[in-house]
């Protein structure tokens, strides 16, 4: 897990353009939270099973379109060898992150979901 950080790093200040981030999930800590999403402390859960950890992490976003986000997280999240296995669906090394929006009146919500395969 630590090359694919150290390789995201890298390709953060060695690509200009590319999708950057601040800060990542504290229960996804290898997933980025993009720019203009605020990362909602109650819908984070974890659990380590032996096959494999649970974890789920939830943000918010005003004024951003569930496109641009997919988008944003179809192009960091391929930089941190995640592979498309389904629309909004990414697999790694044994685990399935699934992202989902919702509309909730002004705002959005998105959820993430990783779950052992």
């Amino acid at each position: 897990m630590k090359k694919f950080f150290v390789l995201y790093i890298s390709l953060l200040i060695c690509l200009p353009g590319t999708a950057k981030a601040e800060a990542f999930f504290n229960t996804l800590y290898d997933v980025p939270v993009m720019p203009g999403l605020a990362e909602v402390p109650d819908m984070a859960l974890s659990f380590d099973k032996p096959d494999g950890r649970i974890a789920q992490a939830g943000a918010v976003a005003q004024d951003l379109s569930a496109e641009s986000i997919y988008s944003f997280y179809a192009q960091s999240l391929r930089q941190l060898g995640w592979h498309t296995s389904q629309k909004n669906v990414y697999v790694r090394e044994g685990e399935r992150l699934e992202i989902s929006i919702r509309q909730n009146g002004q705002s959005s919500v998105i959820q993430f979901m990783l779950k052992p395969l």
